[in-house]
């Protein structure tokens, strides 16, 4: 559940005050900068880069500004927070901010004493223990975190969301006393929006569709390189051997191989692997074997590939028509395995 702040104009302020007051070094906007100098109405999601666990989002209507802090935000989504507040209410001319449900106006003395440190955690702990109870109540939606599976919930993050569920919530819990569940959750949070910074890669997803017209797309796997994985029905092999077509691998088959080359469980849905390149050949005859499907002429770089244009599959599928080409395309694409597939097994 949104924590929501606004202050009352009806004046619209410069969005380049605004940006500048708050910090613009690493200041990100999803939406881009408007076309105006003014701010326009409507909503845009803000974030700072390597720092925000979800970022803030800002609404500016007729009469206010709006700014919204989203459940399991960490102190410094609270704290982008607090600045733009401070921006918008003295270009307001020190127009009061109100918290929804609170009512009672604040100035920015108030709001300091409102969000101290203290005060965030008191917040942040809150919001654990109630994404805590979501994520162990069958059936059960919020605001923010929707029901992906009946003990998983998708919390949306600055940059890639992040999948909480009952394993993930065991070992968070595990990791230190309970007062302190708040804190190590954003942590995640915040660690798996700047997981690069770690020398973990995100890898592009190839989207297509087979012989029959029926999409399906996959993340791509580079071997020897470490990735964020997420489970999807398909994942795309790229070759170490250029001239060699990728394979595309269904969820229950990459177990029998990549299984083993988990580093580390990141959350429910996302781990964190490297296959070594030198198991590469023997992987590819063992996927041969399971007649999983190929893609011939994936030459761009692994990690800025392109979806294929649309009559690319028809081709490549003429060109596999071969006697030792795989006998069947990959199925239409379908939701993701209820258990991540290193799990499959």
């Amino acid at each position: 559940m949104s924590t929501v702040f606004s202050v009352a104009t009806r004046r619209a302020p410069p969005y380049g005050a605004v940006t500048a007051s708050v910090g613009p070094e690493g200041l990100v906007c999803a939406e881009g900068p408007p076309e105006g100098r003014e701010w326009p109405v409507g909503v845009r999601h803000f974030h700072e880069d390597g720092v925000s666990a979800r970022g803030v989002e800002v609404e500016r209507t007729e009469d206010a500004v709006v700014v919204r802090v989203a459940a399991s935000s960490s102190a410094a989504d609270w704290d982008l927070a607090h600045r733009f507040l401070r921006a918008f209410s003295t270009i307001a001319d020190g127009t009061p901010v109100v918290e929804e449900g609170v009512g009672t106006p604040m100035d920015l003395v108030d709001l300091s004493i409102a969000l101290r440190p203290d005060e965030l955690v008191r917040r942040i702990e809150r919001d654990a223990a109630q994404l805590a109870a979501l994520v162990e109540q069958e059936g059960a939606s919020a605001d923010g975190a929707p029901r992906e599976a009946p003990d998983r919930v998708t919390v949306p993050g600055a940059v890639r969301p992040v999948h909480v569920g009952r394993a993930t919530l065991a070992r968070l819990r595990a990791a230190g006393p309970p007062e302190e569940l708040g804190g190590r959750l954003t942590a995640l949070l915040t660690r798996v929006q700047w997981i690069e910074g770690e020398g973990v890669a995100v890898p592009s997803v190839v989207a297509a569709d087979d012989a029959r017209g029926r999409p399906w797309s996959g993340p791509l796997i580079v071997p020897g390189v470490r990735l964020l994985l997420p489970t999807a029905s398909h994942h795309v092999v790229l070759d170490p051997d250029a001239d060699a077509p990728a394979l595309v691998v269904p969820a229950a088959a990459l177990t029998a191989w990549a299984g083993a080359h988990v580093l580390e469980l990141v959350d429910d849905v996302q781990a964190v692997v490297e296959i070594p390149s030198d198991v590469f050949a023997t992987a590819r005859a063992a996927a041969r074997e399971r007649a999983v499907a190929e893609l011939v002429g994936l030459d761009a770089s692994p990690f800025d590939l392109p979806a294929p244009e649309d009559g690319d599959e028809d081709e490549d599928e003429d060109d596999n028509n071969s006697d030792d080409a795989p006998s069947a395309p990959p199925p239409a694409a379908s939701p993701s395995p209820k258990k991540p597939w290193w799990k499959l097994w």
